[in-house]
């Protein structure tokens, strides 16, 4: 799977969470008059639009890597990644995705850490976060300042270690921030750009890293 295949796919599940009204084809979305999508409602649509295109997944796969945020690393354990896409026999892990429902800079770092560890692994080509919120532009733009000082701590973390850095580093994989607000009329799309792992970490300035990625995933299945 290249980075264009992984983004029409992400482009195509993006907008269906657009959809208006508490159901997007037979799910049912349930928590509020609109219905929320949240993880197990995201897993569902990301699996619907991989079984039309023939790509093999996995949920909460185990990670490869043994992981203790709150301890000893003695107590340290296999975390889990969201789904996992496969594209290849026998099926090997390819993208790492985790998923979020609401804008919060504190639910990220810990994925993050996971995400950037892994990657480092050969046969994986890149990894996404993608965030889901009923919420407004005001949550987006607060988390857009914040995310430069969580990827800096995700980077710093003990779990990582000088040689994954350098792997991240050197290595071709890439990184999407994917994000969909879907309140009211705040129905939109939002893409940190064409980004590889070592930009993401050269993103220190407060401002906003999505560079005007707005309505990204309509513009992108128009031109691909």
């Amino acid at each position: 799977m290249d980075h264009s295949d992984f983004l029409t796919l992400a482009a195509h599940v993006s907008n269906r969470c657009l959809t208006p009204g508490n159901e997007i084809g037979n799910l049912v979305l349930t928590n509020g008059p609109e219905g929320q999508l949240r993880e197990p409602q995201l897993r569902h649509l990301w699996a619907n639009e991989a079984d039309k295109k023939n790509i093999k997944y996995s949920f909460e796969s185990p990670t490869s890597q043994k992981y203790s945020f709150s301890g000893t690393q003695e107590k340290a354990v296999s975390g889990r990644h969201d789904l996992v896409l496969y594209l290849s026999e026998p099926p090997r892990q390819q993208v790492l995705i985790e998923l979020k429902h609401a804008l919060s800079a504190k639910t990220i770092k810990q994925d993050l850490v996971k995400l950037l560890r892994e990657t480092t692994q050969d046969d994986v080509v890149g990894c996404a976060v993608m965030f889901v919120a009923e919420s407004t532009k005001v949550g987006l733009e607060r988390l857009s300042t914040r995310l430069p000082e969580v990827i800096r701590k995700a980077w710093n973390d003990p779990h990582l270690t000088d040689q994954d850095r350098e792997a991240l580093l050197t290595n071709k994989k890439w990184f999407e921030m994917l994000i969909v607000v879907r309140e009211g009329q705040n129905r939109e799309t939002y893409r940190s750009g064409e980004i590889t792992i070592s930009t993401l970490l050269a993103s220190h300035a407060k401002e906003s890293i999505f560079e005007s990625h707005k309505g990204w995933a309509d513009e992108w299945l128009a031109t691909h």
